[in-house]
């Protein structure tokens, strides 16, 4: 990496840090810096990568969506964050961005639907097949169970992009990729705006924010320990002693 580039680096940590305290910049000033030509292709693409995760952590602090506390996700698992995406998507403008944004992760010519598993995956899901030029639909759970449902049909051999909006266990995912499979359908990638994963799901994911959370079974949770209330902001019914 040339001088630049490091001071560029630089400048993109110090600027993650002033967004993190709620001092929100423009990008515009740091995409047009590295237009410069002395900037390699690789460093390039790294660097563009960190702006376009800042900037979604931006609007995602500007919106509420990142909130600290003690949750319980619709993994079960419990968690000091968790990311409301639903109140990023509410905005018609940021649900479109953070669509074209997930569609630049992948080759519209291999890819024939995509499948937003609900419910946080439908409103991203759309975006992106938008984004894409493609069919949008979703699976949804009846009865616990993940299905394909209102008409929604996956022909033999279609290429099927999965997009969620969190992604942690990867529950929903993996269920919905066996029910594309079970149509014949292939998987033509996964994608989400968050993937909290920490690699754990033997799945390749692209995302626009990855992160490593502090995540705890019920029995080992620190909060749940110290008696903290927690809250459960998913979207999978369940009630809360």
């Amino acid at each position: 990496m040339n001088t630049k580039s490091k001071i560029f680096l630089n400048f993109l940590k110090n600027t993650e840090n002033l967004i993190k305290n709620k001092k929100f910049y423009i990008f515009k000033s740091l995409l047009s810096f590295i237009e410069d030509k002395k900037i390699s292709d690789t460093d390039y693409r790294n660097l563009s990568t960190q702006i376009r995760t800042m900037s979604m952590i931006d609007l995602l602090i500007r919106t509420g969506s990142l909130l600290k506390g003690h949750f319980e996700l619709s993994s079960g698992l419990h968690s000091n964050q968790y990311f409301q995406c639903a109140k990023l998507l509410q905005y018609p403008e940021y649900a479109e961005k953070a669509g074209k944004q997930l569609a630049a992760l992948f080759d519209a010519s291999k890819i024939d639907v995509v499948l937003g598993p609900a419910l946080g995956g439908v409103i991203i899901g759309y975006e992106t097949a938008k984004a894409l030029g493609k069919k949008s639909i979703f699976t949804e759970r009846k009865d616990g169970i993940m299905t394909l449902r209102r008409g929604f049909h996956i022909n033999k051999e279609d290429r099927v992009l999965v997009i969620e909006d969190v992604i942690t266990t990867a529950k929903s995912t993996i269920e919905s990729i066996k029910i594309i499979e079970s149509f014949g359908g292939k998987i033509a990638g996964i994608g989400c705006i968050v993937d909290r994963s920490s690699g754990q799901t033997s799945l390749k994911i692209e995302s626009l924010i990855q992160i490593d959370p502090e995540i705890y079974s019920p029995e080992e949770c620190p909060m749940c320990k110290l008696g903290q209330n927690i809250e459960k902001p998913g979207s999978r019914t369940q009630i809360i002693e």
